[in-house]
């Protein structure tokens, strides 16, 4: 079966391209994989999906690994968002948002 370039397996193919330039310390290439797959996941799966989420938080780990905190921040706090729509204020998919955003702060060394 031939997949069209919006389908969903094709975003998650870009998610796990990310993860593997990230791993090899390809940040741009990892940049790049990781943006084509949130637009992939969101035309294929709508705003406030699972995948979506997921790869907000991929991007909000390479922002806070080029120490871009205000765009870390960003999307970590969207993937927060989505989960909790999602998933309810106690799923561990939200504790682990909530565990991104509280590992960046302490990178910053900010206690707020």
């Amino acid at each position: 079966e031939v997949l069209g370039l919006d389908h969903a397996d094709v975003g998650t193919s870009y998610e796990n391209l990310g993860g593997v330039y990230m791993t090899k310390g390809d940040k741009a290439k990892a940049a790049d994989a990781y943006e084509n797959a949130l637009k992939i996941n969101i035309k294929a799966n709508g705003e406030e999906h699972p995948s979506v989420a997921t790869t907000y938080s991929a991007l909000g780990a390479l922002y806070a690994s080029l120490n871009d905190s205000t765009n870390a921040m960003e999307r970590y706090t969207k993937a927060l968002e989505i989960r909790q729509k999602m998933y309810g204020p106690e799923h561990a998919e939200v504790a682990s948002s909530y565990n991104q955003i509280g590992s960046l702060y302490h990178s910053q060394n900010d206690t707020a």
